[in-house]
């Protein structure tokens, strides 16, 4: 038909300033530790920063922050599930042993 428009939608393709292009899963035992993915996007679920990322077949994965090396190359509020904690000591025994 003339005169009609057909616009297509393109691709954003620019990655996000505060994202680096990549990150590398650091997650123990995850299927994809120690593997470098592509960062398409973040959103922010369940009070935390998710990250969109390319797997090597083309899908896309959404997966928390603090399981990528972003947390460490970017400082984010990172809080640590329950189960992860390590106990250092009671207060008691650093009080104990701190250095006078």
């Amino acid at each position: 038909m003339r005169g009609s428009s057909c616009r297509r939608k393109l691709r954003h393709t620019t990655h996000h300033q505060h994202f680096p292009e990549s990150v590398t899963v650091i997650r123990a035992r995850h299927p994809f530790e120690g593997k470098s993915l592509e960062v398409l996007g973040s959103t922010h679920r369940k009070g935390g920063l998710h990250l969109v990322l390319i797997l090597p077949d083309g899908s896309k994965y959404l997966i928390p922050a603090e399981w990528t090396d972003l947390a460490s190359a970017v400082q984010l509020p990172r809080a640590l599930p329950a189960h992860t904690a390590t106990t250092l000591g009671s207060l008691e025994d650093l009080l104990t042993h701190a250095p006078s």
